[in-house]
């Protein structure tokens, strides 16, 4: 992986702007401050040892915080742009756009001061709003997304300067890949199916993680479960019969042992409390593949063997390096140092900075 992101960023250049503007040597000169980051070993709020290259993080996202501004694009109806759908498993795009939008911190009113160019769309609502049941066309969705790039194109000429690869999109929905691959191409485009066989580009385009958020008011409810010697259940699953490794996984393990808590879809509870509480008291929680981008390497009727073969020492180790990375995956009613809102936009930040074109 190491070696095929840096191949990724080596090989990725984006097109050479048509006029040259103050912004493109500020991202370069930001590019030779990362790239000659000095050494740092570790830092009391984050936890080294998970990050690719720690020195280069840590400047990076200082650069970030003390250079980045972003412009914001007004124009478009709602629902489809600048309505925030703020929960449910599409909840990242929603948040991120609602957090974005009243950021006063990276947000410039002026696009010539601009690094990077939001188009403030949802994937989501695109699909709700025009989606016709039943038809399995996408071609109006696309059409959509075409004549708002066009829009875009002929009132402001910051598209045309780079072709759209300082602008960048934030997609959750399943189909949000395959909708922006034509006319949003060039884009920076952030992910939840990060799927390369959809024409996802490492080191242009970034991945956007899932989160469920249940309370659109507070989305930290429900957080944490039980520790480590009071998670009784080895294993849990639940969900639809997508793809062909959840039947599987069903055959081996419904019902045929009391440590391995595997369930096709489970029956509605009240806040989905049923799921929740299985995922707070076990140990596991199987990623079964389903018809989305993910890398199973599951050996299912051998799925309980494994599991217990793995000492405690190294599970202990393995759950205290989820709590030490947790704080990037959270979103919070108002963004803070870290969080998932800053790792989303450092990542696209970082993506623009090393795909910036010099003369």
């Amino acid at each position: 992986m190491n070696n095929l992101l840096l191949q990724s960023h080596a090989s990725y250049r984006s097109m050479r702007p048509r006029w040259y503007s103050d912004v493109d040597q500020e991202l370069l000169q930001a590019r030779s401050e990362i790239e000659n980051a000095p050494i740092v070993k570790n830092d009391p709020n984050l936890y080294a040892p998970i990050y690719q290259n720690f020195s280069m993080f840590k400047r990076s996202y200082e650069l970030m915080e003390e250079t980045l501004k972003v412009y914001v694009y007004r124009e478009g109806a709602r629902p489809i742009l600048h309505s925030p759908f703020l929960t449910g498993i599409y909840a990242s795009e929603g948040w991120f756009m609602k957090q974005m939008e009243a950021n006063k911190k990276f947000v410039t009113r002026d696009p010539n001061k601009a690094h990077l160019f939001y188009l403030p769309f949802s994937s989501r609502m695109l699909e709700e709003a025009l989606y016709v049941q039943g038809s399995h066309s996408h071609k109006n969705l696309i059409q959509y997304l075409h004549n708002y790039i066009d829009m875009i194109a002929g009132k402001y000429n910051f598209w045309n300067r780079t072709g759209g690869a300082d602008h960048f999109l934030v997609g959750c929905h399943d189909w949000a890949p395959g909708e922006t691959k034509v006319d949003m191409a060039n884009c920076i485009r952030a992910l939840c199916n990060a799927d390369v066989k959809e024409g996802f580009f490492f080191g242009k385009d970034a991945s956007l993680p899932e989160t469920y958020v249940r309370n659109a008011q507070i989305p930290t409810r429900d957080l944490g479960g039980n520790s480590a010697s009071k998670r009784k259940t080895l294993a849990f699953f639940a969900g639809s019969m997508h793809g062909y490794v959840r039947p599987i996984l069903l055959q081996h393990w419904e019902n045929k042992d009391p440590d391995m808590k595997i369930f096709g879809k489970m029956a509605k509870s009240k806040g989905n409390r049923n799921y929740i509480q299985y995922m707070k008291s076990s140990k596991y929680c199987i990623c079964a593949k389903g018809y989305e981008v993910n890398s199973p390497r599951k050996d299912i009727p051998n799925l309980k063997n494994i599991l217990l073969s793995i000492p405690e020492k190294t599970y202990l180790r393995k759950q205290m390096r989820v709590k030490k990375v947790q704080q990037h995956f959270l979103w919070h009613k108002n963004p803070v140092k870290y969080d998932i809102f800053h790792m989303i936009l450092h990542s696209i930040w970082y993506n623009r900075v090393f795909s910036a074109r010099a003369r």
